[in-house]
């Protein structure tokens, strides 16, 4: 049987923490793209921001370590371009949730940029 070994360090619960405080600040009750923090589920967003820096790390690991900020923005914009490309035309009917889906899409964005800019500063704690 196939063995899985999970292991979190410092700098991945750091970019979880900040994953998160970038989705507060961008879904704020304020947002022009009406989305409140009520919205979202607080537990499935930590979840799921968890598997997102383990899947993060194995990319950093086994394919592309980012050594600068110039290459952590570039890995980070392709994988939301990747995200783009899978949901784009299940969610994207006119121009309006084409708009609100760009916002998510930025948000995908930001969000790896973060978790992989955390990552590395911190790696050696």
């Amino acid at each position: 049987m196939a063995e899985i070994r999970v292991k979190f360090n410092i700098a991945m619960v750091l970019a979880v923490l900040a994953a998160e405080i970038v989705s507060v600040v961008m879904y704020t009750h304020y947002s022009p793209w009406y989305h409140s923090l009520g919205h979202r589920n607080i537990i499935a967003a930590i979840i799921a921001d968890c598997v997102l820096v383990y899947i993060l790390k194995l990319i950093k690991e086994n394919f592309w370590d980012p050594k600068n900020w110039e290459d952590t923005a570039v890995l980070s914009m392709w994988l939301a371009l990747l995200y783009l490309g899978y949901q784009m035309p299940h969610v994207v009917h006119n121009t309006h949730s084409f708009t609100y889906f760009f916002v998510h899409v930025v948000h995908k964005f930001a969000i790896t940029f973060v978790m992989l800019f955390v990552m590395e500063r911190f790696k050696r704690y």
